[in-house]
């Protein structure tokens, strides 16, 4: 967890989770509630595009390459 975590002690992992987590369903309600101009399956989709670009950014570490920190290159 320590190489994903970039140097975070186990409570604020468990707070940036909470955050995560409290995030996407407020985002989720909004959408089935319709304050949100996009389908649930697009939703879906952008937030899992995010999701693997920060764990990417995480894993190439605080020395990557802007570009490959950001998850823009291969």
């Amino acid at each position: 967890m320590q190489s994903i975590a970039g140097g975070l002690d186990g409570r604020e992992v468990e707070l940036l989770s909470r955050f995560y987590v409290s995030a996407l369903v407020g985002l989720m309600e909004d959408c089935l509630l319709g304050e949100v101009d996009i389908p649930p399956g697009e939703l879906i989709g952008f937030v899992d595009r995010v999701l693997q670009a920060h764990v990417r950014g995480a894993l190439a570490g605080p020395n990557a390459a802007d570009g490959q920190a950001h998850g823009t290159q291969p």
